[in-house]
This record gives C-alpha cells, structure tokens and sequence, in this order.
C-alpha cells in the first residue's frame, strides 16, 4: 500500500511531502509511515491503492519535537 503525506497552514491548501516512506509492521500489524520534519501545522496522510480491500485509520501517533521561540525577559 502506498501513502503520500500532505502539509498545510491552514487545513484549506495541501502540498505533498517528498521524502515519505511507509512500510508494514507484521509483529505489530500495522503500516507505519515516515516522513521528514515539517514546520507544517497540519498534516494528513493518504492512501492511493488498487488493493481489493479498505485501509481504514484507527489511530495515529505522531512523534516529534515541538519548536518555541525564546521568550523575552523584561529588563
């Protein structure tokens, strides 16, 4: 099965991510996708496949770190 990922800023306007990958976990029984970090709120990701049978999502975890600007201290 293959997955595209999509960012976007608004939820309104989608770009696919290059550089996603994805693969099936048998231990785990589950496809796992990965792809690079993204300064992107919202992300979404999709599958285009001729398999004869539904993907359907049932949970996403995302991992990742969270970047915050400095704060300013008054003087």
């Amino acid at each position: 099965m293959d997955f595209t990922v999509y960012v976007s800023s608004d939820a309104i306007r989608w770009t696919p991510l290059p550089g996603a990958r994805s693969s099936f976990l048998v231990a785990e029984s589950l496809y796992e996708v990965i792809f690079p970090k993204t300064l992107s709120r919202f992300f979404k990701v999709v599958s285009f496949d001729l398999a004869p049978f539904e993907a359907r999502v049932t949970e996403i975890r995302a991992f990742g770190s969270r970047i915050t600007a400095p704060s300013a201290r008054a003087t």
